[in-house]
C-alpha cells in the first residue's frame, strides 16, 4: 500500500504492530494476574477502572503536551512509563495491596493518554496527505490483527511460562515501539508564541472543534452511540450467546467473525477514493442496526455471523475515513488537542454505557434494549449528513 513506500511510516507501523499485540496480550495477563493473586473479579475491575480513569483524566493534558513538544519524544516517554509499570506489576510480591497494583494500572492508562493523541498527530508529518488513508488503513489492520493474535499469545504464554513472563513480554513490546520511534525522523513543530497557558490551550482545542461542525457532530454521535449501542452490545452479546446460541463458543465465533470483518474493512478503506467520504463512512455505519436487530429473538447464528462480519467491515471503513479526514483538515499545531477530545468522548462515555446496560436490561428486557440500540444507531447516523462539512468530512 502507498504509505509503506515511506521509510518513517514503515518504522512507525512496524513498532506499533508489535506494541498493539502487547496491548491485546495484556488483557489476558491482567485477568490471570488478578485471579492468581487473589484479588478476584472485583480486583480486576478496580485495575481496569484505574486505567480507564487515568486515560479520562489525562487525555486533555496529553493533547496539550502533544501540541507543545516533540510528538515522537512524547511517545517514547509514554512507552517508558507503561513498560516500567508493567515490569513493576510482574515483580511485585503476592502480598502487594490492591491499591498499589491499581496504582500501577493507573500509570499504564496515564501513559496511553499521552501516547494516542501524539501518535495521531505525528502521522501527517511523516506521511504525505495523499497516502494518509493508506497509513490509517494499515494502522487499523495492525490493531485488528493484534486483537486476534494478542489474546491467543497471552493465553499460550500464561499456560506455558506463567503470568510474570507474559507481563515481561508485554513490557518488551513497548521497548520495540521505542526503538523504532527513535529512528523516525519527525518534522519540527511550528514555533508557538506567547507564555504557555493550559487554559488557553484547552480553549483553542475546543475552538478548533467548534470551527468544524462536522467534527463536533461526529464526536457527539459517537458519545450517544457509546451509551446506547456499544455499551449494550458488549454487555448483552455474551449473555445472548451463552443462553440462546450454544454457549461461550458462539460468543468467541461471533467476535472472531467481527474482527475478520474489521480487517477486511480496514484493507478496503485504504482503497476508497471519493469526493464524499462522509457519505461513505456513515453509510458503512448503517451495518450496525441490522446486526442489533438480528440479536433480538435471536436469529440463527449463521445470519448473526454474516451481519457481525458486515458490522466489522462498516466500523473500520468509518474509522479509517474519519481519522484521515481529521488529520487532513485540522492544522498541525492543533491536531493533538482535537484528537484528544475525540478520544475523550469515547473513553469517558464507554464506562457509563457499560454501567447503564445492565440496569436497563433488568428494567426493560434485552429485546427492548437491543431494539432501542438499533433505533438510536440509525437515528444518530444518517441525519448527520445535514451538518455542514459532514458529507465531505472537511471544512474546506
Amino acid at each position: 500500500m502507498g504509505a509503506l513506500r515511506h521509510r518513517d511510516f514503515r518504522l512507525l507501523w512496524a513498532g506499533q504492530a508489535v506494541s498493539t499485540v502487547g496491548d491485546a496480550l495484556n488483557i489476558v495477563a491482567l485477568a490471570v494476574f488478578a485471579l492468581e493473586r487473589g484479588y478476584g473479579p472485583s480486583g480486576l475491575g478496580a485495575m481496569l477502572a484505574a486505567r480507564t480513569v487515568a486515560m479520562i483524566l489525562f487525555l486533555p493534558l496529553g493533547g496539550i503536551v502533544g501540541d507543545r513538544m516533540s510528538r515522537r519524544g512524547l511517545m517514547i516517554a509514554s512507552d517508558g512509563v507503561r513498560a516500567g509499570a508493567i515490569i513493576a506489576l510482574a515483580l511485585v510480591p503476592a502480598s502487594t495491596p490492591l491499591a498499589l497494583v491499581a496504582g500501577l494500572a493507573f500509570l499504564v492508562g496515564a501513559g496511553q493518554s499521552f501516547f494516542q493523541p501524539a501518535y495521531g498527530a505525528l502521522m501527517p508529518g511523516i506521511v504525505p496527505a495523499k497516502d494518509l488513508v493508506s497509513a490509517n488503513s494499515l494502522t487499523a489492520v495492525a490493531r485488528q490483527g493484534a486483537s486476534v493474535l494478542g489474546p491467543a499469545i497471552g493465553g499460550a504464554l500464561v499456560a506455558l511460562a506463567g503470568v510474570r513472563l507474559a507481563l515481561v513480554v508485554d513490557a518488551a513490546t513497548f521497548a520495540v515501539s521505542s526503538a523504532t520511534l527513535i529512528a523516525v525522523r519527525e518534522p519540527p513543530l511550528a514555533e508557538r508564541t506567547g507564555t504557555p497557558s493550559v487554559r488557553r490551550d484547552v480553549a483553542e482545542g475546543f475552538a478548533a472543534v467548534r470551527a468544524r461542525p462536522w467534527i463536533a457532530a461526529v464526536i457527539g454521535m459517537a458519545m450517544i452511540q457509546l451509551l446506547f449501542v456499544i455499551g449494550p452490545w458488549e454487555v448483552l452479546l455474551p449473555v445472548i450467546a451463552r443462553e440462546d446460541l450454544g454457549g461461550n463458543g458462539a460468543f468467541a465465533v461471533i467476535l472472531s467473525v467481527y474482527a475478520a470483518g474489521a480487517v477486511v474493512g480496514a484493507l478496503g478503506a485504504g482503497r476508497i477514493r471519493t469526493r464524499v467520504p462522509g457519505v461513505v463512512a456513515l453509510l458503512a455505519l448503517m451495518t450496525w442496526p441490522p446486526f442489533f436487530l438480528a440479536l433480538v429473538g435471536p436469529s440463527p447464528i449463521a445470519l448473526i455471523c454474516v451481519l457481525a462480519f458486515l458490522a466489522g467491515v462498516g466500523e473500520e471503513i468509518f474509522e479509517v475515513l474519519w481519522v484521515t479526514a481529521v488529520q487532513r483538515d485540522v492544522p498541525a499545531q492543533l491536531l493533538a488537542r482535537v484528537i484528544s477530545l475525540d478520544y475523550l468522548g469515547s473513553y469517558a462515555f464507554m464506562p457509563i454505557g457499560l454501567a447503564l446496560a445492565g440496569p436497563a436490561t433488568d428494567a426493560f428486557g434485552p429485546e427492548a434494549v437491543l431494539i432501542a440500540g438499533a433505533v438510536v444507531a440509525a437515528a444518530t447516523t444518517l441525519p448527520l449528513l445535514a451538518f455542514r462539512g459532514v458529507r465531505r468530512l472537511s471544512s474546506r
